[in-house]
C-alpha cells in the first residue's frame, strides 16, 4: 500500500471514529434517570430549546431538565414533569397550585413577589432579531420606533418592554409562530432570549436566514422556581445546587447543551503530531538497525503485531462506521480527486440505483445522464479551487422516478502535504422546507381567494410596464373595477355567495385581456387591470365597454342567478402621472366618479377627479373626529306661528367647523357621513344636545315649545336608536308631544318592517312624526295612509315662486287643503319675503320658517330671540 492510499485511508478513519462518537453520545443522552423519594411536579413548556425540548417519545429534555435532574438526585427527591404548549400556561399551572416548580426561570421584578427563587444557574440575553436583509438597519430598540415587533406570551421581554408605545407589538403563544412571523415578515422583528430563539431556529432548520442586532437589550438571571409556600424545597435545593454547579458534571451538561468550547488539539495539529512522531520513530528505527540488526528485526516483528492488532481494530471500526453510515437518513458519498467513488452510504444507493459495489470505482459520467454528470463534476471542482466546503441546492430525480429537491453540501479532503485526497459529500432532503418557502412566497404576491396578483405584485409589474414604456415611447393602461352593491350580496346572501361572485368575476377579467397584460385583486370587490404596449386610449376604450358588457350577464350562483354590474376607472401613462402608485390612485378617483355618474359605466381619469376625491379624503379623515374634537354644533332655526308672527318652535340643524378646512356646508359633508356611517353618532349627538337645551328653554320661556330633529335613513338601521332617544327624554324631563322627528320620502321607498316598527315605537312615545321635502319625491300619498304621521312639510322650491307662478301657488294651495282635510299640520319652508308670508297666510298656512324669520343661528343666539319675545309679552 502506498504513501497516498494510506493517507487516504487514514482520513477516512478519523472520519469513522469521529461520527461513531457522535452516535454514542447521542444513544447517552437517552438514558433514564433514577427513582427518588420525595415527589413534586414540575412545569414545563414543550418548545423553549436548549432549556426545554420534547423528545418523540414525548418525554421532556434540555439544559433545565438535565440540571434539575442532576440537583435532585443529590437532594434524594423526584420530579414529575408535567409538559404545556406555552409559557403562558405554564405560570398558570404554577399560579393555580397544579405544580410546585418551575426548572428555570428568569428572575424578575414582577416575579420575585410570587415565587421563590433558588440561588441564579446562569444568566442570558435578551437580543433583538431580524431578517437577515434587516440586519444593516436595525441596531437598538430606537431603531424599532413605529416598526413591528414580536414578542412571545409569558417570556420577560414582553413585561420589559410594556411601556414602550413607539413599537407596534404583537404577541404570539410561542416562540415556534414568533418565528414563522419574522420569517414571512408579519413583524420586522423578535424580541427574545438569545439561545432559546436560535434553537428553535437550528431545528426548523433557518438559522441562515435570521441575525442578531447590535448588543442585547436586557440580561436576566436563571433559576429553579418553587411556589412561595416551598420554603423548605428552596433551602435543599440551593444547599445542593452550589456545589453541583462547580463540579464537572454542571459543565458537562453546560457543554452539551450550550456548546463546548473548540479544543486546542484539533484533528489538523493531532495529525501533525502523529505524522512527526511517526518521523522521529522512522529516525530511531534507522540508527537502531545501523547498530543491532537483531535488535532491529526484533523490533519489526513486534510492529508486525502491533499492526494486525490495529488492522483488526480497523475492521471493527469499518463495520461500525458502515452500520452509522448506511442509517443516516441524509445522502453520503466519497469521491478521489478524478471523480471516482471511493465510498457511498445506503441512501446514496437509492438515488443512483445500484449496489454500491457497483458505484465504487465508477464516475459519475458512467451511472447518470452526462448533463447531469457534467454539473456534479462542476461542483466538485468548485469545491477543490476554493479549498473549502460548499453548499448548493439541487433538484434530484432519484432512480424509482421521485423528485425531491436536496442541499449538498461539498468539501474538498487533503493530506498533511497539502495533496487533495478526494471529495466528501453529504445531502438532505429540503423538499418541504422549500414547499413552505415557496408558500410564504406565494401568500405574499397572490390573493387566495382567486390566486390573482395582490396590490404588491401588480405594482411591481406595473412598474416593470412603465419601464417598458418609457423605453418604446408607448402608453400604459391601468384600470380600476369595482363590482356595483357587491357588499350588499355579502350582507345579504353570505360570504360563499360572495366569493363565489368574485371566483367568476376574476375569470371573466381573465378572459378579456391580452397576453402580456395583467389582472389583480386589491381589495373585496376591487380588480385592477394593467395593460402595457398601448398606442392611445382606444384599445382600453373598447376592452372596458366589453367588461361593463360581460358583467351583464347573469352571475348563476347556487342555481340563482345574479346581476352584479361594474364601474370602472381608467388612467394612463405617461398622460396622468408617472409613478404606480398614481395611476392606481387616479384610476380609482375615475373609478368612484363613474360610480357617482350612475355605476355600470366607465370613466377616464382628469385632474378635477383628484381634486374631488383629495377633497373627499380629506372631508373622511377629519369627519371621524369631529364630535370628539368638539368640532360639531347643534344650531337652531325659528319656527313661525304664520298668524302671530312668534315663535313656537325650532328645528335643530347640524354644523360643522374646521381649522383647517373652515365651515363645511351639510350638502357636503351629511352624504359622507351617511355613507361612511358616522351620520348615525351625529344624530345621536344631535338628539342629546337639542334635547338638553330645549329643556331649559321649556322651563324659562314656553313649556310647549317645540323641537324638530331630522333623522337620516343610516339611522333607522340602528337598533337601539329608539331606547336612546327615550333614555334622553327622560334623562332631560321633555314630553313627547313637543317633539318632532322629520323624515324624507327617501326613508320610506325602500321602508322594511324595522323602518315600519321604529315609526309605530316613536309614536307611541307621543313623538310627532313629520314628512320632510314633500314634493320633492314621489310624494306619494299612500305613505301619509300608512304610516302614523302628524306634520307635512312643504318643500322651499314650490316656496320661491308661490307669488309668480301660479302652478307652484295652485299646488301648495292644494297640498294644505289635503294635509287639513287629513287632519295634518302643514310647516312652510323656505319663506323669505313678506309677499311669500301674505300668500301663505291667505291659504291658512299655520306654520312656517325661512330666512324672513331669522336664520339657523348658536343656542346662545336664539335664547336672546326668545327673551326678547318672552319680555314683550
Amino acid at each position: 500500500m502506498n504513501r497516498q492510499q494510506l493517507s487516504k485511508t487514514y482520513w477516512i478513519n478519523h472520519l469513522n471514529l469521529a461520527m461513531t462518537a457522535l452516535a454514542l453520545y447521542a444513544c447517552m443522552s437517552l438514558l433514564p434517570a433514577s427513582a427518588t423519594e420525595a415527589v413534586f411536579k414540575a412545569a414545563v413548556p414543550k418548545h423553549f430549546p436548549p432549556q426545554y425540548s420534547t423528545q418523540l417519545n414525548g418525554e421532556p429534555t434540555g439544559f433545565a431538565i438535565d440540571v434539575l435532574n442532576a440537583v435532585a438526585a443529590r437532594a434524594n427527591i423526584k420530579i414529575d414533569y408535567q409538559t404545556y404548549e406555552s409559557w403562558p400556561q405554564v405560570m398558570a399551572a404554577i399560579d393555580n397550585n397544579e405544580v410546585d416548580l418551575i426548572p428555570n426561570l428568569g428572575i424578575t421584578d414582577a416575579r420575585t413577589p410570587r415565587y421563590l427563587f433558588t440561588d441564579p444557574i446562569e444568566a442570558f440575553p435578551i437580543v433583538i432579531f431580524v431578517r437577515d436583509t434587516n440586519s444593516k438597519k436595525i441596531k437598538n430598540i430606537a431603531d424599532l420606533a413605529y416598526h413591528t415587533v414580536g414578542l412571545v406570551a409569558g417570556n420577560v421581554a414582553k413585561n420589559h418592554l410594556k411601556d414602550n408605545d413607539s413599537l407596534t407589538k404583537i404577541t404570539y403563544p410561542n416562540v415556534r409562530l414568533a418565528l414563522f412571523a419574522l420569517l414571512s415578515g408579519e413583524v420586522d422583528a423578535v424580541i427574545y432570549p438569545k439561545q432559546a430563539f436560535i434553537g428553535m431556529a437550528n431545528i426548523i432548520g433557518v438559522d441562515n436566514k435570521i441575525k442578531i442586532a447590535g448588543e442585547p437589550i436586557l440580561e436576566v438571571k436563571r433559576a429553579i422556581a418553587t411556589r412561595k409556600d416551598h420554603t423548605k424545597l428552596i433551602s435543599v435545593l440551593n444547599s445542593q445546587l452550589s456545589s453541583f454547579i462547580e463540579s464537572k458534571e454542571f459543565e458537562e451538561i453546560y457543554y452539551k447543551w450550550h456548546g463546548k468550547p473548540k479544543p486546542y488539539w484539533n484533528m489538523e495539529r493531532v495529525s501533525l503530531l502523529v505524522i512527526g512522531s511517526l518521523l522521529v520513530i522512522f529516525i530511531f528505527v534507522g540508527l537502531w538497525r545501523y547498530f543491532s540488526l537483531s535488535k532491529l528485526n526484533s523490533r519489526l516483528r513486534e510492529t508486525i503485531r502491533q499492526r494486525e492488532k490495529v488492522e483488526s481494530a480497523l475492521t471493527a471500526t469499518q463495520n461500525l462506521q458502515r452500520t452509522l453510515l448506511d442509517n443516516l437518513p441524509d445522502l453520503v458519498w466519497l469521491k478521489d480527486g478524478n471523480g471516482f467513488y471511493l465510498d457511498c452510504n445506503t441512501q446514496f444507493e437509492k438515488l443512483i440505483g445500484k449496489r454500491r459495489e457497483q458505484i465504487i470505482g465508477h464516475s459519475d459520467f458512467q451511472l447518470v445522464s452526462h448533463q447531469a454528470a457534467q454539473n456534479m463534476r462542476t461542483e466538485d471542482l468548485k469545491s477543490i479551487a476554493k479549498g473549502s466546503a460548499i453548499t448548493n441546492e439541487e433538484h434530484v430525480v432519484y432512480a424509482d422516478g421521485s423528485e425531491v429537491e436536496i442541499e449538498t453540501i461539498k468539501a474538498p479532503l487533503f493530506d498533511y502535504q497539502g495533496d487533495l485526497i478526494g471529495v466528501l459529500g453529504v445531502g438532505r432532503d429540503i423538499t418541504e422546507r422549500k414547499h413552505y418557502e415557496e408558500q410564504v412566497t406565494r401568500q405574499a404576491h397572490f390573493d387566495n381567494l382567486t390566486n390573482l396578483p395582490n396590490r404588491f405584485l401588480i405594482l411591481d409589474r406595473l412598474s416593470q410596464m412603465i419601464l417598458d414604456a418609457k423605453r418604446e415611447n408607448k402608453m400604459v393602461g391601468t384600470m380600476f373595477v369595482d363590482l356595483d352593491d357587491f357588499k350588499k350580496v355579502n350582507d345579504i346572501l353570505g360570504h360563499d355567495t360572495g366569493d363565489a361572485i368574485l371566483l367568476e368575476a376574476s375569470k371573466r377579467l381573465c378572459s378579456t385581456i391580452r397576453q402580456g397584460d395583467s389582472v389583480g385583486r386589491i381589495g373585496s370587490d376591487e380588480f385592477v387591470l394593467i395593460f402595457g404596449g398601448l398606442s392611445d386610449e382606444i384599445g382600453l376604450q373598447i376592452i372596458a365597454e366589453k367588461l361593463l358588457s360581460r358583467f351583464k350577464e347573469p352571475f348563476t350562483i347556487k342555481d340563482r342567478k345574479l346581476v352584479i354590474t361594474a364601474s370602472i376607472g381608467i388612467s394612463l401613462y405617461p398622460n396622468d402621472t408617472a409613478t404606480p402608485a398614481d395611476l392606481l390612485r387616479n384610476a380609482d378617483a375615475a373609478m368612484l366618479y363613474a360610480k357617482n355618474e350612475g355605476r355600470n359605466t366607465y370613466a377616464f381619469f382628469t385632474k378635477s377627479m383628484n381634486a374631488g376625491v383629495t377633497r373627499r379624503l380629506q372631508l373622511e379623515e377629519h369627519l371621524y373626529n369631529a364630535i370628539s374634537n368638539d368640532e360639531m354644533q347643534v344650531f337652531y332655526q325659528p319656527k313661525i306661528n304664520l298668524s302671530t308672527r312668534r315663535i313656537v318652535g325650532a328645528e335643530a340643524l347640524i354644523r360643522w367647523s374646521n381649522e383647517q378646512l373652515g365651515a363645511i356646508s351639510p350638502a357636503e359633508f351629511i352624504p359622507l357621513a351617511e355613507q361612511t356611517g358616522v351620520i348615525s353618532e351625529i344624530g345621536k349627538f344631535v338628539i342629546s344636545h337639542a334635547l338638553q337645551t330645549v329643556s331649559g328653554w321649556q322651563k324659562l320661556y314656553d313649556e310647549t315649545f317645540n323641537i324638530a330633529i331630522n333623522l337620516s335613513p343610516r339611522q333607522f338601521k340602528d337598533n337601539g336608536l329608539v331606547q336612546f332617544i327615550e333614555q334622553t327624554m327622560t334623562a332631560h324631563h321633555i314630553n313627547g308631544s313637543t317633539m318632532e322627528m322629520e323624515i324624507t320620502e327617501g326613508v320610506l321607498m325602500n321602508a322594511g318592517r324595522q323602518v315600519s316598527n321604529t315609526l309605530t315605537s316613536l309614536n307611541e312615545l307621543g313623538i310627532k312624526l313629520s314628512l320632510d321635502d314633500f314634493g320633492t319625491g314621489y310624494s306619494s300619498l299612500s305613505y301619509l295612509r300608512h304610516y302614523p304621521f302628524d306634520i307635512l312639510k312643504i318643500d322651499r322650491s314650490f316656496i320661491n315662486d308661490i307669488n309668480s307662478d301660479s302652478e307652484d301657488y295652485a299646488l301648495v294651495h292644494a297640498t294644505i287643503d289635503m294635509a287639513q282635510a287629513l287632519s295634518l299640520t302643514v310647516v312652510a319652508e323656505g319663506i323669505e319675503t313678506e309677499e311669500q308670508l301674505s300668500a301663505l297666510q291667505e291659504m291658512q298656512c299655520p306654520l312656517g320658517q325661512g330666512y324672513l324669520f331669522g336664520k339657523p343661528m348658536p343656542a346662545n343666539e336664539f335664547e336672546a330671540l326668545l327673551k326678547q319675545q318672552s319680555e314683550q309679552n
